[in-house]
């Protein structure tokens, strides 16, 4: 399926999908289930190739750095690990 687009639509498209990644990165901060956060990405690749931006455009790089920083930037400083009680300890 293909939108119909004119430059008016094209700009309140690409509102909608702004919202819709800012939603998206709401959900991620406040750890929601995956499976919502996924669904609305899913909304949001089919929303693209409707509107004839397609799933491997520029801007789909540039959110996936967007995101990844996001998630770097949110990372503990040190991660601390149970001990493994199968680990052998040396003698």
């Amino acid at each position: 399926m293909r939108l119909l687009t004119t430059p008016d639509s094209d700009l309140r498209l690409s509102d909608a999908l702004g919202h819709m990644a800012e939603a998206l990165a709401i959900l991620d901060e406040l750890d929601a289930p995956g499976e919502i956060g996924s669904m609305l990405d899913h909304a949001i690749e089919k929303l693209k190739i409707a509107g004839g931006q397609g799933e491997r455009s520029s801007s789909n790089v540039q959110l996936l750095i967007e995101q990844l920083d996001r998630e770097m930037s949110t990372m503990p400083e040190s991660v601390t690990v149970a001990p493994n009680p199968w680990e052998i300890q040396p003698i």
